[in-house]
């Protein structure tokens, strides 16, 4: 069995960069996640009075969490304290936790400021959806709020890029700031457009050398690319590929092996979820 040493994961991550983060950009990601934390999570007193105001006004519907004072970081431990009036820091701080990681794996995230003014939050979003073309209402909410997709792919980024920065590789920090950039975009992630602006002028600052346009675009090009395809195909199929080639490679499979098993699954998965006869099948390429 091949054992992997760190400077392995490193190159690793370093080199798919590209497909993980347009992986774990897409929504089901989240879902899964939802699923997982509501099979384990109850209702609790804390619960009741972080949606207190919601329940009392039902203010914001689905995006309540904008304008309720109980879902940012403040208010929700404001929330959580006015609970019980005799619990200690250890309790506050173990049900804040708790309600902050319940809440903020669920599609519609957790807010990083209050709206105080819903209706002109309103008036904003319908002249951004109605003017500039590609931005729909989920968007402009998404960029007001931050979920644990979004935590994770932002760090996982600004890790790949500290890897490249360290082994003083411009190009692949470059396509890597390329890659953030896009997916900043595509996936509405206002965390990781400010760790994108954050290292760019450190790497501006550190090598006193202009950026290559090059680079950031061929990034760019690659995380859009596996931004559609993950969204078209839906993020399943990359999953078991991604363990395939993990346990292949651990065992030193032969490689004619792991590419007709490859091959296999992906047909298999293009015949079930689309057409039998596909041009996306691997005899078509």
């Amino acid at each position: 069995m091949r054992s992997f040493s760190v400077a392995d994961i490193k190159k690793s991550l370093i080199n798919n960069s590209a497909l993980v983060l347009s992986l774990f950009s897409h929504q089901d990601i989240l879902k899964w996640t939802r699923g997982i934390v509501e099979s384990i999570s109850v209702s609790t007193p804390y619960t009741d009075k972080i949606d207190e105001i919601y329940i009392n006004t039902h203010i914001g519907g689905g995006n309540h969490r904008l304008f309720d004072e109980s879902h940012t970081i403040s208010g929700m431990w404001e929330k959580v304290r006015d609970t019980y009036p005799d619990d200690n820091l250890l309790q506050e701080t173990t049900a804040f936790i708790s309600e902050w990681f319940k809440d903020v794996t669920t599609p519609a995230g957790m807010p990083f400021i209050n709206i105080d003014d819903k209706i002109s939050y309103d008036a904003s979003r319908k002249w951004f959806t109605e003017n500039i073309p590609g931005v729909n209402s989920r968007m402009f909410n998404d960029f007001f709020t931050y979920d644990i997709g979004e935590i994770f792919t932002s760090s996982f980024g600004v890790t790949c890029a500290i890897f490249a920065i360290k082994d003083e590789d411009k190009k692949k920090l470059e396509k890597i700031l390329g890659q953030m950039s896009v997916l900043t975009i595509l996936s509405a992630n206002p965390l990781m457009g400010i760790s994108v602006i954050f290292l760019t002028c450190y790497h501006y600052y550190k090598s006193k050398k202009s950026i290559s346009l090059k680079n950031i675009s061929k990034g760019a090009f690659l995380a859009s690319f596996g931004f559609l395809v993950v969204n078209i195909l839906g993020p399943l199929l990359f999953i078991q590929l991604v363990i395939m080639l993990v346990i292949y490679k651990s065992f030193n499979f032969d490689k004619e092996l792991i590419i007709k098993h490859f091959n296999k699954v992906w047909d298999n998965y293009i015949s079930k979820n689309f057409h039998k006869n596909s041009i996306l099948l691997s005899k078509n390429f």
